[in-house]
């Protein structure tokens, strides 16, 4: 199965073949970027918050520190100069998915700050922000079969 997704991410389907040593160079800095990332470390303080029923300090640790770090990651997805067509596809869905978590804890952000937890919003907001750390655990597994594939390869 790994060498099936590896195949499609490849673009085994037409596209004209990329240079291994180049995209193996191309993914480690995309994971890079992701391993700079400590938004979801940053959260567990958020969630102990809520959790003792501190929504308006909640926001505030968003509004600070986490929406900081998320922004940065932004910044460094969108500024990573990338050779490889592949590696620049999987830039574009990094770039979005820390944009989606950026609007999602933006609202969750707001929403904590009027001092209520349980609404409806609140958990629309949490699904988004989960739907965007649901893609980057999914950016990662790719990279992390790309990184194995395109250092398996042998040499041209």
């Amino acid at each position: 199965m790994r060498w099936v997704v590896a195949l499609v991410l490849l673009g085994a389907c037409g596209e004209p073949q990329e240079d291994p040593r180049a995209l193996r160079r191309d993914v480690l800095e995309l994971q890079a970027i992701l391993g700079e990332d400590h938004s979801p470390v940053l959260m567990i303080d958020v969630e102990n918050a809520v959790s003792a029923r501190k929504p308006v300090y909640a926001a505030e640790l968003i509004a600070g520190a986490v929406l900081r770090q998320v922004d940065a990651q932004v910044r460094r997805a969108r500024s990573a100069e990338l050779t490889t067509v592949t590696a620049r596809k999987l830039q574009l869905r990094l770039v979005a998915a820390y944009q989606r978590r950026h609007e999602g804890l933006s609202l969750y952000r707001s929403i904590l700050a009027t001092g209520v937890v349980e609404t409806p919003e609140a958990i629309d907001a949490l699904h988004a922000q989960r739907e965007a750390e649901d893609e980057l655990l999914v950016l990662d597994s790719e990279l992390s079969t790309l990184r194995s594939v395109s250092g398996d390869r042998p040499r041209e």
